[in-house]
């Protein structure tokens, strides 16, 4: 008898210890892993791959990346690369720590993008969900990358305007990341002029698919806000638009404080005053 109950004891033991963690634990172990584990724990099974997929996953992962990297002691920049300094743009990651200047010994390459000038280089102002979209204003090409991963894509090549400025947006409803585009083009013939303004959009998720018009344009009554926002930008600012509570916003006259607004969910365009700090 004690030699069965010795057995039973063991067998309990190993069932025990072989029961898989609750769901909600597992999910919160890989919100915690890096980027580019997640990519490879998709080929676990098909169940794996829909909760790393779902919405909600994504959202929560974003969520605690944004906190990771408020407390984290790094930063990343953009320079020209060794290996190609006129030609290529090198990513690195540097600690910040009680150093005067950044050396090579305080920082790390993450990687290089070929064909991204860094003379011309223009970077957006802020991350949107993890990525970042930079672009080359001299041929007027866009690129995507993911400093976390290392993952980067150029965008669908554009023809060359007189005017244009870019911003990435993320589009609560579907769950996709957004490159909008203004630009204006003039047509020069003899004495005459033809001033082309438009706005289109490319949507990162489905990589065969073109740049499309914007629904609905631009309203003929912010075509000259369009135009002023796209001047400051190219002359003054060199500052692309900022995206902030699903809004898009380009800088104009820095006298009156205004502030072009877009915004994919909504569907519209406006102008708004943009108040000093402190003002009421």
């Amino acid at each position: 008898m004690q030699h069965m109950s010795s057995k039973r004891g063991k067998r309990a033991r190993r069932s025990s210890a072989g029961q898989p963690l609750p769901d909600e634990m597992m999910t919160e172990i890989v919100l915690r892993l890096p980027a580019y584990s997640i990519v490879r724990f998709r080929a676990v099974s098909r169940s794996w791959a829909a909760m790393l997929s779902s919405p909600g996953f994504q959202d929560g992962y974003a969520a605690m990346a944004d906190a990771r990297r408020m407390s984290m002691s790094k930063f990343v920049f953009f320079a020209a690369s060794p290996a190609s300094p006129r030609g290529a743009t090198a990513v690195y990651s540097c600690d910040v720590g009680p150093v005067r200047r950044i050396t090579t010994t305080t920082t790390d390459l993450l990687f290089n993008i070929d064909r991204l000038r860094p003379g011309f280089l223009v970077v957006s102002s802020r991350p949107c969900h993890g990525l970042t979209l930079l672009a080359d204003t001299r041929s007027f090409a866009y690129w995507v990358c993911n400093s976390s991963t290392g993952v980067f894509r150029p965008l669908p090549r554009r023809r060359c305007h007189d005017l244009s400025s870019a911003g990435l947006v993320f589009d609560d409803r579907t769950k996709e990341h957004k490159v909008v585009h203004l630009f204006c083009h003039v047509s020069r013939g003899g004495e005459s002029e033809a001033m082309t303004m438009g706005c289109e959009v490319y949507t990162l998720c489905t990589p065969s698919r073109p740049w499309r018009p914007a629904s609905g344009g631009i309203p003929g009554r912010l075509g000259g806000v369009v135009i002023c926002a796209l001047l400051y930008e190219g002359a003054a600012t060199k500052v692309p638009p900022v995206y902030a509570n699903g809004f898009l916003h380009w800088q104009l006259y820095p006298d009156k404080y205004l502030i072009k607004t877009s915004s994919l969910t909504r569907r519209r365009s406006r102008k708004r005053k943009w108040k000093r700090s402190g003002e009421e």
